[in-house]
């Protein structure tokens, strides 16, 4: 680990200002009833996402609206159903926000290898972005500056971004810290 790596102690926020992360946030249980749900997206409703010209390994589904890279625009998309809703609220209490301004939902497939590059989400997603980690741990990497924050995600953990979090540090999940197939399900905010 560098001089400019950090890794937060056990137990603590964070050291990224607006970095909430809650380790256990759903059961056991409640993470078999979301992967039977997620189980039943129809295949056609998956895409894998385009970048710089190359198709992703990872795949997604969105709800509520879908975000159109090309274009940078959103479109309307399938409607939340009541298993997505019960979570959005859920997360939304988490995060200390009206359960109704989380009406954007991306659930996304990574399996071994594949991981999400360096990015900050969208500034039209709103001032707060959560996601909940499925199945599997990984590596996820924050950067500002000269700073970089390593903090592992837990399966049944939720992450909420706000502030300086979401909107001037960037973050990405290594392809290498994703060692076995995980999921996660990412609530944002598409304002009127």
């Amino acid at each position: 680990m560098s001089d400019n790596e950090r890794q937060p102690p056990e137990g603590s926020a964070s050291l990224v200002p607006g970095l909430e992360y809650h380790r256990a946030f759903i059961s056991d249980a409640a993470e078999r009833i979301l992967l039977a749900n997620i189980a039943d997206i129809p295949a056609n409703w998956w895409i894998h996402p385009v970048m710089r010209g190359v198709a992703a390994k990872r795949s997604s589904a969105c709800f509520g609206f879908r975000y159109v890279a090309s274009g940078r625009r959103l479109e309307p998309a399938v409607p939340f159903s009541d298993w997505l809703s019960r979570i959005a609220d859920r997360a939304a209490i988490a995060a200390n926000i009206p359960s109704a301004s989380l009406n954007q939902v991306l659930v996304t497939r990574y399996p071994r290898g594949a991981g999400i590059g360096v990015h900050r989400d969208a500034p039209f997603f709103g001032d707060v972005v959560t996601s909940l980690s499925l199945c599997a741990p990984c590596r996820m990497i924050f950067r500002k500056d000269r700073v970089r924050f390593v903090l592992e995600l837990a399966p049944r953990s939720l992450l909420v971004l706000r502030g300086e979090a979401r909107l001037h540090w960037t973050h990405e999940i290594p392809r290498s810290s994703v060692r076995t197939d995980r999921l996660s399900i990412t609530f944002r905010q598409v304002p009127p």
